[in-house]
């Protein structure tokens, strides 16, 4: 097994992505072209904020810079995405409460 260098497949199985994909199937009533806005949560990126405080000489102004450092171990690159930080743990719904939700609605 060492000197196997590269399995070649002859064809991949029906409906098999073989990089990270996001597959979705949209449905409207008119037809033409939509504008449509996405946005989702990832797993893998974390962040901070530092922050420095000046007070002036007579302790009547303060000066406050801030800034955040994002840690992205997510796998992907999100070139020119837009960010919106959450502080604490974000609850997301599972699989078993997405299952519950679903048989509500019927």
């Amino acid at each position: 097994m060492a000197n196997i260098l590269n399995i070649d497949f002859p064809k991949l199985p029906a409906g098999l992505i073989t990089k990270p994909t996001l597959v979705w199937l949209l449905s409207n009533e008119k037809a033409g072209k939509h504008t449509m806005e996405t946005s989702y949560l990832t797993d893998g990126i974390g962040w901070h904020a530092e922050y420095v405080a000046l007070v002036n000489q007579d302790e009547t102004d303060l000066n406050l810079a801030a800034w955040v450092s994002i840690n992205n171990q997510s796998g992907t690159d999100y070139e020119n995405a837009k960010l919106k930080l959450i502080a604490g743990d974000v609850h997301r719904v599972t699989l078993l409460h997405r299952a519950i939700l679903v048989t509500r609605r019927r």
